[in-house]
């Protein structure tokens, strides 16, 4: 008696466990092929033709104008962590939950910045344009430098080597593709290890 009840125990505990696990996977960081991804996409009307990728790396070409490499999907509550490498003049930024993957602007997502060196302290590197300035002034030129944005709900919170630059609460954008931009031909940017976690 004892052992046809503990079998049937057995077999839903091992259901239960796999179960957890198949949606502990289905929240587990995606890395290693974003960018890759991103640049075999080509998702907006002016996108990869601005970057090449060589051994994980996405660097804008000279010459080119103002450009964005977009995720093909959208996203709405996530931890991105990606790797910048910017020059003294360079323009940049990650943009976040964007409307439209064909026009990507300050007026329809988050712009978090990538710009040391802008003439409006409002808007130097870390800030999220149009919304927050930087807490603190950032000094990321020409270094590997680690910018994590975690947007869950109406927060979102922007670190850059493990300083916190902003920490916002609004609801004005919830849901969108995701955008790296070259700011045209004002200096270099380069990207790497692009990791997004679902939250």
């Amino acid at each position: 008696m004892t052992k046809n009840l503990f079998t049937p125990i057995i077999f839903v505990s091992l259901v239960l466990i796999a179960n957890t696990s198949f949606a502990q996977s289905d929240n587990s960081s995606m890395d290693g092929g974003l960018l890759e991804l991103a640049m075999q996409a080509d998702v907006g009307t002016s996108g990869a033709e601005a970057f090449t990728l060589e051994d994980g790396v996405v660097t804008s070409i000279s010459n080119v104008e103002s450009a964005f490499l977009v995720l093909p999907e959208p996203y709405d509550n996530f931890e991105l962590s990606i790797e910048y490498w910017a020059e003294p003049a360079t323009n940049s930024g990650v943009y976040i939950r964007c409307l439209d993957a064909d026009a990507i602007s300050a007026g329809s997502c988050y712009e978090i910045n990538i710009w040391d060196e802008n003439e409006n302290p409002d808007n130097r590197t870390g800030a999220i344009i149009h919304f927050v300035p930087p807490l603190i002034a950032i000094d990321s030129l020409s270094q590997w430098t680690t910018m994590i944005i975690r947007a869950e709900g109406g927060h979102i919170v922007v670190t850059v080597n493990g300083q916190t630059t902003a920490d916002l609460m609004d609801e004005t954008y919830v849901s969108g593709h995701i955008g790296l931009q070259y700011g045209g031909d004002n200096g270099a940017v380069k990207f790497r290890n692009l990791k997004i976690s679902a939250l």
